[in-house]
């Protein structure tokens, strides 16, 4: 379960490296003019949970898994009521997907810890 966490936590801090990337090194950060601060106040929340997923601790899954079961049941819920039958299907399989780090924070809640040590 250990590798599942450090895994989740990897590809989140990976994938805010990358949106800052995007963001501040294409030269078009300008338009968001006062959205700046927001945005750095907000990948650095979710830099914070990335790296609390890398360390175990149980707010970070808790965090994580709360916000993708959100998006989870929201995307189910709009695709069965307003998305035509192919693309339903492809959205309720996402959706289901999106349901994996609460069920593995679930069944792996025992592993995790409130706080973290660094031992040097």
């Amino acid at each position: 379960m250990r590798a599942l966490f450090v895994c989740f936590g990897i590809l989140v801090f990976l994938f805010e490296v990358l949106a800052y990337s995007l963001i501040f090194h294409s030269g078009r950060y300008s338009d968001l003019a006062g959205d700046t601060v927001g945005l750095i106040v907000m990948g650095s929340i979710i830099a914070a949970i990335g790296v609390g997923l890398i360390l175990m601790n149980r707010l970070a899954a808790i965090l994580f898994s709360a916000f993708l079961t959100f998006n989870a049941l929201e995307l189910i819920i709009v695709s069965i009521i307003e998305v035509p039958l192919p693309y339903k299907i492809i959205n309720i399989f996402m959706g289901i997907l999106m349901l994996v780090p609460a069920a593995a924070t679930i069944s792996g809640w025992k592993e995790l810890k409130w706080t973290y040590r660094l031992r040097i």
